[in-house]
């Protein structure tokens, strides 16, 4: 997925409430973002509980990242409560 506004979709349980879903700001040249996606594929397929939205180098420099990471850097996560993690 790429970055739009840096909302995520719900996922609906079957308690039939809709949670918000984790998202990982990734970049494809990043080398620690790689660490982040092969360490999500290494534990049991995390990847399908994570939206992942990819960042372009613009995307560092327009505030798109800021309200998630203020130094403007990938990797970074946002929790399904909201915590922002970087």
């Amino acid at each position: 997925q790429t970055a739009s506004d840096g909302t995520s979709t719900g996922n609906e349980n079957n308690d039939g409430k809709t949670h918000q879903k984790c998202i990982f700001y990734d970049m494809l040249h990043s080398n620690n973002a790689a660490r982040v996606r092969i360490w999500l594929r290494l534990h049991g397929g995390l990847e399908d509980q994570v939206e992942r939205i990819v960042i372009s180098h613009n995307d560092l420099h327009n505030g798109m990242l800021e309200h998630i990471n203020p130094l403007k850097k990938v990797p970074a996560f946002r929790t399904d409560k909201g915590l922002a993690l970087f």
